[in-house]
């Protein structure tokens, strides 16, 4: 066999090689796969018949949950007198202030918020055998056969059932952190007294247990909102590629798209929008907190009043990750520029009623930039995308060092 033959039939070869690193992948996903379907639809069956959907906080029948069903305004000019006014007023109905509820009856209402005018409108339910046409949430304690790639840590839409699967492990650890929240820093309390001539008295210090509470909701709004964007924008390119979407650091359009819905969403229920805002920023800020302490644990103990009020703005945190494992406080920062820049949902200054008393929520002016400047993540090896563009690189290149001898 002649030099040249065999080039030949190297550069022939490269070229096989290249055209199936582009094209053959996409041969396996461009079709909705009904097989597929009916197998998740026995294996989330089966999961519901063996109890793997049931956890404590899902089956807790206590009306910890709190919807502020009466909101109020206090922008433009009002005085505090108006304030004091309008909180007179309500209370004359105090039946109308707000709704307790459990957290099934809360991840109900919340789901049934964001379906509103799709296909879902209605059509929710929770922890139960699938049903076709609905959208079908589920908190786990495990997923064995692997419905989702990630489950761990993890609340993922699949397509397949119109499901929504959530480590539950991952949900209660969350939600039982804010229960240790001993001082706030970007949620300002004000309780009103319509005996006094001062009317409010303000506080970072009291009522903590209303706080955290609310902040348990805002994660729970942030999170199912997120995947029911998903599951009503997203569903067609889910279910035809061969990886789930998720926070990759590069943060592309469909993540966007699902914390836009969110945002845009959230504020037009009274019941879920009137303080998300600002609870996302105390939510950072407890988070990163967190982070630090573990991080420096002797630092932490050192620091000062006004230093602990200034940490977010003046120490570093390093931030591990995965790309199916995205740190929350991440994920938060990402959807505070998304709310940030919607003019609808930054402009809105209400408050509830909240067990008797009047707590406003108003950001203290943070930048939220700077304190995602204060994040350091730290650099990866190559995924498996790039390793696949480092081959396509090297093939293209031998490809023309094999041309260029075949016409020499």
């Amino acid at each position: 066999m002649t030099n040249k033959r065999l080039l030949s039939l190297m550069l022939i070869g490269l070229v096989i090689i290249l055209l199936g690193i582009l094209f053959i992948p996409s041969l396996f996903k461009g079709e909705y796969n009904e097989q597929r379907d009916i197998s998740v639809k026995r294996v989330l069956s089966k999961y519901v018949e063996s109890d793997l959907v049931d956890v404590d906080y899902v089956n807790d029948e206590r009306k910890r949950f709190i919807l502020t069903t009466k909101v109020l305004d206090y922008s433009g000019d009002l005085t505090i007198g108006d304030i004091l006014a309008q909180v007179h007023e309500a209370q004359k109905r105090p039946e109308e202030l707000e709704l307790k509820v459990s957290f099934l009856e809360f991840i109900g209402l919340v789901a049934n918020h964001f379906a509103k005018g799709t296909r879902f409108a209605d059509h929710v339910q929770i922890n139960q055998a699938p049903r076709a046409g609905h959208l079908n949430i589920y908190f786990l304690k495990e997923d064995p056969n692997g419905l989702t790639q990630h489950f761990k840590n993890n609340c993922s839409y699949i397509g397949y059932q119109d499901a929504i699967i959530c480590d539950a492990a991952f949900v209660s650890t969350y939600l039982e952190r804010f229960d240790h929240i001993d001082k706030l820093y970007d949620t300002l309390i004000t309780e009103y007294d319509l005996g006094d001539a001062q009317g409010f008295e303000a506080s970072l210090v009291k009522n903590q247990d209303l706080v955290s509470q609310y902040l348990k909701q805002n994660f729970l709004i942030w999170l199912i909102g997120h995947e029911i964007g998903h599951a009503i924008l997203h569903k067609t390119v889910i279910t035809r590629q061969s990886e789930q979407l998720h926070f990759d650091l590069n943060y592309d359009d469909h993540e966007k798209e699902a914390d836009m819905f969110v945002a845009r969403n959230v504020v037009t229920s009274p019941a879920l929008g009137v303080h998300f805002r600002v609870l996302l920023g105390e939510f950072i800020q407890q988070e990163f907190r967190s982070l630090y302490r573990i991080q420096h644990p002797e630092e932490s103990k050192q620091l000062t009043e006004s230093e602990d009020r200034r940490l977010v703005l003046e120490r570093k945190i390093i931030v591990d990750y995965s790309r199916y494992s995205l740190p929350v406080i991440l994920r938060a920062m990402r959807l505070m520029e998304v709310i940030s820049l919607d003019s609808a949902t930054n402009e809105r200054a209400q408050y509830g009623i909240i067990e008797g008393k009047v707590i406003l929520m108003d950001s203290l002016g943070y930048s939220y930039h700077q304190i995602e400047g204060n994040i350091d993540i730290p650099a990866k090896p190559f995924s498996r995308n790039y390793i696949k563009y480092l081959i396509l690189l090297v093939v293209c290149f031998t490809s023309i060092f094999i041309l260029a001898k075949l016409r020499g």
